[in-house]
């Protein structure tokens, strides 16, 4: 029987996972189609498409450290709410906006509103959850967002071939909106005190410890950054534009599937096992799908992908939290989404000239050798580092 003390499902963690889901669904519903809008939209757009969308990634990935060392010495909620507020409110600039220039202003402002919220919800939820159900907790936390991603691209897709993008824009409004309001109804459990006062240094900034495990992911998730972005582009050029969308469909019914199942694997000590197994799936279905430009690869691969990216996803933020301290863990999950934001970063900057010169079958086979590199320096590097250095708080 469950004691209270271990109990997962309380108002608070239920209450942080709904309004993450909504903040989440309206980031993916304008996400897949703003590459479409700024080609589409604008003379020079599709020179500027990948600058455009990597500003938002940039700036999250900037701020994340220091907001991990704010988090780490005030109080949670403020900070949560203000970035909640800053990230929403920017979806109706986007009905208003007409110039290149004041969208990438505006991208740089969301993703540095973004940054800072998805550090303070990853650590309020790592606080909220017993830590003897750590990993599941991470991981369902996680599917909140997995959820949005399933639901928010299909819609996304749908509402601008329908309606048109003010049309994305205002929904993404209006569901955010809805998200702050449970935002403001957040509670959060009092701030883990630090062992001891340490001055301002690189270590309250980044996680030392889990420096290898950040250099392994710019490799993993470079292949999510060209994912996420060019995939409706790619989707456009082998003549099934608007199956894009069943496409994110899958892919994220492939990422809820597998978290569903690896929660208490992973609180049953296989972690380690299930990073190797989700990545080495990663590379072989990259792998194949670049190598079949075909729309039934296209969407064959889909969900075995999103298999893969719902193994290694909440691994390595497990990973980084049990590197770290308890009064460490909004560096960590700092740290981790560093991580994740440089990789999906390099992807989107670079997926754009790649597959202007080289197609886009190639880029995917491109993401497939990043895989690839990624799986054999977890193998040699991170897990022997992360056996070694894993602390038991």
């Amino acid at each position: 029987m469950e004691s209270k003390s271990d109990r997962l499902w309380t108002i608070s963690f239920v209450n942080l996972c709904v309004s993450q889901f909504l903040l989440y669904f309206s980031v993916y519903l304008v996400m897949p189609v703003l590459g479409l809008y700024i080609v589409d939209s604008f003379e020079n757009g599709k020179s500027v498409v990948g600058i455009l969308l990597a500003a938002y990634t940039v700036t999250a990935m900037l701020c994340r450290p220091f907001a991990g060392y704010i988090i780490d010495t005030f109080s949670r909620k403020p900070l949560y709410l203000f970035a909640y507020v800053g990230f929403v409110s920017v979806f109706g600039s986007y009905l208003l906006i007409g110039t290149l220039t004041l969208i990438c202003i505006v991208r740089v402002f969301q993703g540095f509103s973004f940054g800072i919220f998805t550090t303070t919800a990853n650590t309020i939820a790592v606080d909220l959850i017993p830590p003897a159900r750590r990993g599941s907790g991470i991981v369902y936390f996680g599917i909140t967002a997995t959820a949005a991603f399933m639901l928010g691209p299909m819609t996304g897709i749908f509402i601008n071939s329908s309606y048109g993008i003010r049309t994305v824009f205002a929904t993404a409004l209006a569901t955010g909106s809805f998200g702050l309001l449970l935002a403001l109804l957040q509670r959060t459990p009092p701030r883990p005190k630090p062992e001891k006062k340490t001055p301002i240094a690189f270590k309250r900034f980044f996680l030392v410890a889990g420096l290898p495990l950040f250099i392994n992911m710019l490799f993993v998730f470079f292949s999510y950054g060209i994912t996420m972005n060019y995939m409706a582009l790619y989707a456009r050029e082998l003549g099934i534009g608007k199956g894009a969308g069943f496409f994110f469909g899958l892919l994220s019914s492939g990422i809820i599937l597998s978290r569903l199942v690896i929660g208490r694997l992973i609180d049953r000590g296989h972690l380690l096992h299930l990073m190797i197994a989700g990545l080495s799936l990663l590379f072989i279905s990259f792998t194949i799908f670049a190598l079949n430009p075909f729309p039934s690869a296209f969407y064959g691969l889909a969900f075995f992908i999103g298999v893969g990216f719902g193994l290694v996803s909440p691994g390595f933020q497990n990973l980084f939290v049990n590197l770290g301290n308890p009064s460490e863990r909004g560096i960590a999950n700092g740290t981790f989404l560093s991580g994740w934001d440089l990789g999906i970063a390099t992807g989107t900057l670079l997926g754009a000239p790649i597959a202007q010169h080289f197609g886009y079958n190639n880029l995917y086979l491109f993401g497939a050798g990043m895989v690839g590199a990624g799986l054999l320096i977890f193998i040699k590097i991170s897990k022997p580092h992360y056996l070694k250095n894993k602390i038991n708080a």
